[in-house]
């Protein structure tokens, strides 16, 4: 489980008590698993590092603390512009990392390997048109 808490103010501004609450982290598991695609993978950081939610793929254990290479690299990542790139195991994500109002750390992450099929899966279907095309062309300049 993970343990939040918040304080609770009066209408002055001056505490008054303590609001706890627990997530039970194989619900947040099941329940944000089931939102994330194959294709496209899912990771929440609380703000020690610790993993509330990894999709699957990912081979983190939601409560367990991540690695502080993994930490910096997230830390390092472009603003929410432009996707960077994080190693994960033997395997390289494009990432974007968003920090949560709370200090949390939501990262969305495609695998390189995602965008590499589908670059080859457009250049078989733009590569025959390309060919048919200057194969048009030459035979209006020669025959034409």
């Amino acid at each position: 489980v993970v343990a939040l808490s918040a304080p609770i103010l009066g209408s002055g501004g001056e505490p008054i008590g303590v609001l706890q609450a627990t997530l039970n982290l194989d619900v947040i598991q099941r329940r944000l698993g089931a939102l994330v695609d194959r294709q496209r993978l899912g990771l929440l950081l609380d703000r020690s590092g610790q993993v509330v939610f990894a999709s699957a793929e990912l081979g983190l254990k939601p409560g367990v603390a991540s690695e502080a290479a993994l930490r910096d690299a997230l830390a390092s990542l472009p603003g929410s512009e432009e996707p960077g790139t994080v190693d994960i195991g033997e395997v390289r994500y494009f990432a974007m990392a968003e920090p949560t109002e709370f200090g949390w750390t939501a990262v969305a992450l495609l695998p390189e390997r995602a965008l590499e099929g589908a670059l080859a899966q457009g250049l078989r279907l733009a590569l025959p048109v390309l060919l048919l095309s200057v194969l048009g062309v030459w035979m209006a300049a020669h025959y034409g």
